[in-house]
């Protein structure tokens, strides 16, 4: 998670666990997958399906860009 970036200004937090994006299964789809589906052009919104410790709850993020 980067500060300001789409998950931190969603709401996301370190230790929380990705189970599902835009409703398909992480483990279904696989790494490589799961990482082009999160990628996309900035502005867009995708949903991310998120395990907080024994919670399950839906996230909507815009995609940012990434500035190191």
């Amino acid at each position: 998670i980067f500060d300001g970036g789409g998950a931190a200004l969603a709401g996301l937090r370190p230790g929380d666990a990705i189970v599902r994006i835009d409703g398909a299964g992480v483990l279904v789809i696989g790494f490589q997958d799961a990482v082009q589906r999160i990628r996309g052009p900035e502005g867009t919104r995708l949903l991310l399906g998120v395990r907080r410790g024994r919670d399950l709850f839906d996230i909507s993020v815009e995609r940012r860009r990434i500035v190191f």
